[in-house]
């Protein structure tokens, strides 16, 4: 909710007690019969096949090209600053969220490389660069006990929105989050 205004990831996935009320049996059907779908469905078949077999089966049972039976919403466009560039709970667990935008829907090199997952790739291999257990930023902080052995970084996209979310207890989140600003705008300007 801080850092997306419009996009739906800002919303709870399991909703409010509010929103589950209103769910009526039409709507789950609705639901099934839009979602669960052969467009949207991935195979993935393990173990000693005839890989050829498998692809002219599922050919043969799922549709192709059949198009979607709902656009998705992803919202309006959210302006590119954060609203709220920090917020605080006290908890056992600390956690940095930290912002990248997705670049907009035009087909160029860059959707090409969001529509084939190497976004994805890039995103969490970047993580792992910054801060991951084999970084020496990782080590420097471990050493210095302002992180633990639980510490981790993930890279996670959806159409429209993308984050780097630095995950930990500690009680140093400040010096975290300025360490992995300073460790990126170095591999910025001198590469890895």
């Amino acid at each position: 909710r801080i850092m997306y205004q419009n996009h739906p990831v800002r919303n709870n996935i399991a909703g409010t007690v509010e929103s589950i009320e209103e769910i009526t049996a039409e709507t789950l059907k609705l639901c099934h019969d839009t979602f669960y779908d052969p467009s949207n469905l991935i195979v993935c078949v393990i173990g000693d096949v005839d890989a050829q077999k498998i692809i002219e089966q599922v050919r043969r049972q799922t549709p192709a090209g059949k198009p979607a039976r709902v656009e998705r919403c992803y919202g309006a466009p959210g302006p590119q600053e954060v609203r709220n560039p920090r917020i605080e709970k006290e908890t056992s667990h600390i956690k940095f969220v930290l912002k990248n935008q997705v670049s907009g829907s035009k087909f160029d090199t860059t959707e090409f490389l969001y529509q084939n997952g190497i976004v994805d790739y890039v995103g969490e291999l970047a993580g792992e660069i910054l801060i991951g257990e084999s970084s020496k930023l990782y080590q420097k902080l471990y050493d210095e006990n302002v992180i633990d052995a639980d510490f981790s970084v993930d890279y996670e996209r959806v159409k429209g929105m993308a984050l780097l979310e630095l995950c930990g207890d500690s009680e140093q989140p400040e010096r975290i989050l300025q360490e992995v600003l300073q460790e990126a705008a170095c591999v910025i300007k001198t590469g890895v």
